[in-house]
């Protein structure tokens, strides 16, 4: 019990920092920036405010309801599954996940014209392709991580599975040091009973002798 809350405590945090500085940056490129772009990199990279009413990156601008119950279900049903790795690292790529569905369901519900409607705020711009922000970047850093500690054999219940290893190994540890002490006891009865001979084989030598 302790390890889950453990778990959700730094899944929720890193999705809360994800969730603030993808809201910050958005309030900032609000009070900054225009339609007019801004290029950083040439024509590969600048700086573009739009008002999205689609998925990250710009996809499917006249499906806002649909992207609405996707990310809100997202959010509401990851903290379950934060609960139940016994992973931490798990725990934190799933809290990333958190924090950027969050970061642009929030404009759904706070951004014009709301009421789970509203157009999410992008404004970094990749070539003519799209234009995203810091939650879709989040998003898909997030997707890699997971994809990356599952491929190097991280599983979902990873810690889990390291206790029961490490309770097998003291269990075991036990068992045969049982099985020495077993085997030491007897020793030291026969060499009690060794003892005992040869006390008694002396007494009759002393008493042969006095006869004699």
């Amino acid at each position: 019990m302790t390890r889950t809350r453990t778990n959700i405590g730094w899944g929720l945090a890193l999705g809360l920092v994800c969730l603030l500085v993808d809201q910050l940056s958005k309030e900032w490129a609000l009070a900054s920036l225009s339609s007019e772009r801004i290029d950083i990199l040439g024509s590969a990279f600048g700086l573009k405010l739009i008002h999205n009413p689609g998925a990250a990156f710009s996809v499917g601008e006249g499906s806002t309801w649909i992207f609405t119950t996707f990310a809100l279900a997202v959010v509401v049903a990851l903290p379950v599954f934060i609960g139940r790795t016994g992973s931490r690292v798990w725990a934190l790529g799933l809290g990333a996940v958190w924090g950027g569905a969050a970061g642009n369901l929030l404009d759904r519900f706070l951004r014009a014209p709301g009421g789970g409607r509203g157009h999410v705020v992008d404004f970094l711009a990749y070539g003519d392709f799209f234009v995203g922000n810091v939650a879709d970047i989040i998003l898909c850093l997030a997707a890699v991580f997971l994809v990356v500690i599952s491929m190097r054999g991280v599983t979902f219940s990873q810690e889990n599975r390291d206790t029961e290893l490490n309770d097998g190994d003291e269990k075991g540890g036990k068992a045969q040091t049982e099985a020495q002490t077993e085997t030491e006891i007897p020793m030291s009865k026969r060499g009690s009973v060794g003892e005992q001979t040869g006390a008694h084989t002396h007494i009759r030598k002393d008493t042969e002798s006095t006869c004699d």
